[in-house]
């Protein structure tokens, strides 16, 4: 049976490449402190994608199956595949816009607007749910990076 590159595998390998880069961009920083600073956070982020990268490679790697296979099942899945490209190309444009909005209206306002958004696009309907995580978590981060980490985030100023 011949072995042949699935998509799993490239992305594994691309996400190890990246976690390898953020990690050592991580700690070039210098910092004065004892203990965490601020290169522990993105370093363990990292560590935590390479693992992941890697018991994603293994599993790829694992389940083998002929090209003839692949093509059938490729074949199956063409119908699903629109609606989940166009929520990949949803979700790339929603943080796109998430990203530039944020320089201009600060962290916690769009933060809220951006996961409303992507929840409604992943399928969440409860509108409790919905209510407590897009505002519950952009305050809890903002107040472990502010108040705990003092990190500063981007804050919303009327510039006239």
């Amino acid at each position: 049976m011949q072995k042949i590159l699935s998509g799993e595998l490239i992305i594994g390998i691309l996400l190890i490449l990246f976690g390898s880069f953020t990690f050592y961009q991580a700690g070039v920083y210098h910092t004065q402190t004892d203990g965490v600073g601020p290169t522990f956070f993105p370093q363990v982020l990292s560590a935590v994608l390479i693992l992941f990268s890697l018991v994603s490679i293994v599993l790829s790697l694992v389940k083998s199956c002929s090209p003839q296979e692949l093509a059938e099942s490729c074949s199956e899945s063409t119908e699903t595949t629109k609606p989940a490209f166009r929520k990949i190309v949803l979700c790339i444009a929603g943080l796109i816009v998430y990203w530039a909005v944020m320089y201009f209206l600060g962290y916690i306002g769009p933060s809220i607007a951006f996961l409303v958004f992507m929840m409604l696009l992943l399928g969440e309907r409860n509108v409790l749910k919905i209510a407590c995580w897009s505002i519950g978590l952009p305050l809890l981060l903002y107040l472990v990076f502010e108040r705990i980490l003092n990190v500063p985030l981007p804050v919303f100023e009327l510039r006239i």
